[in-house]
């Protein structure tokens, strides 16, 4: 069990924010949409201000933007709208994020340590087809190919002003070495990588989480503009050993600049017509967040099939386990 001054450090993240929109806001056309939870940007952008403060008022200290699967190539070619457009509804899925904080601490004790994520997704996020899942598009891509794609994302992700690009769901390390070389472009950009597993050991492009993090820290130098590597929307019974590994290979490099940060989905099956099982959800919150911050994560919420419920709860065991209350 974690003592309380682990928990001290603990930010609690939000959930799934796709899920949210279709859960929450009746919007169950997003299931399929290339664009994903992106699609609102342009069809209801005030149900995205309106989800994010969903997720603070259940206790989020870091909120993240509804551009995972926001692509200037793909608003080009499912919207029909120009580069210069696809750009600025970008801008505008980070702008709305900066606005529901806005709005939140207009009738709540401003808090600076309510922070803006901005996501990007992997390219196979933007195929559409959860090669995200599987890493393979990376067999036949470059690391300068990879690069020049992120950056389209990039620029207006960091032009909107969030404070830390979350760069998530990775299956491989080749991607992310892409992504540590174009971040050398923008040092005052903070940002973190977090990667999907298929169980305890690997992902599922079959890198292991040592072979990970190893890879991302040695090019890294310390106290740079990298502050986090993490798992997310990987089941939660995975997180625990898959946290021990990557800290134990974190502190062989000393690197204690880098913290950790996990954020599972439910731990429902994906179903073979596209959906989620929930009935076969695998969180335990009670049982698992205080396993996670005693393995070192220091940010901890929800990916897909969580919703403002989860973190509610995952806040509760945070503040109750800083008070030393159980």
């Amino acid at each position: 069990m974690a003592d309380s001054r682990s928990f001290e450090e603990a930010k609690v993240m939000d959930g799934g924010f796709s899920t949210l929109l279709i859960e929450e806001f009746n919007h169950p056309e997003i299931n399929g949409d290339p664009l994903w939870g992106a699609r609102v940007i342009l069809t209801n952008p005030q149900d995205i201000v309106a989800a994010h403060i969903r997720y603070l008022e259940a206790g989020a200290d870091l909120i993240e933007t509804c551009t995972y699967q926001a692509t200037v190539e793909g608003f080009v070619k499912h919207c029909g709208v120009s580069v210069t457009e696809a750009e600025e509804l970008i801008e505008k899925g980070v702008k709305l994020c900066l606005q529901s904080r806005d709005k939140f601490w207009a009738t709540k004790k401003k808090s600076d340590e309510i922070k803006v994520l901005g996501s990007i997704g992997p390219y196979g996020a933007f195929l559409s087809n959860r090669s995200e899942y599987s890493g393979s598009y990376v067999d036949t891509m470059s690391i300068e190919q990879l690069k020049n794609w992120h950056k389209l994302q990039l620029e207006p992700v960091c032009r909107a002003g969030a404070d830390i690009i979350a760069f998530e769901t990775f299956t491989t390390a080749k991607e992310p070495l892409a992504i540590v070389q174009l971040m050398k472009e923008y040092p005052y950009s903070k940002f973190y990588i977090s990667f999907n597993f298929k169980d305890d050991k690997e992902t599922w492009h079959s890198d292991t989480a040592e072979d990970v993090v190893n890879k991302i820290l040695r090019t890294q130098p310390r106290k740079n503009n990298l502050i986090g590597l993490g798992i997310n929307c990987t089941k939660p019974e995975y997180v625990e050993n898959l946290l021990s590994k990557m800290k134990i290979e974190m502190n062989k490099t000393l690197r204690d600049d880098v913290c950790l940060i996990a954020y599972p989905n439910g731990g429902s099956e994906w179903m073979n017509d596209g959906s989620w099982d929930p009935s076969k959800s695998t969180a335990q919150w009670h049982v698992n967040v205080p396993k996670w911050v005693t393995a070192g994560a220091k940010w901890i919420g929800g990916c897909c099939t969580t919703t403002h419920h989860d973190i509610a709860i995952i806040k509760k065991i945070i503040d109750d386990m800083k008070t030393g209350e159980t």
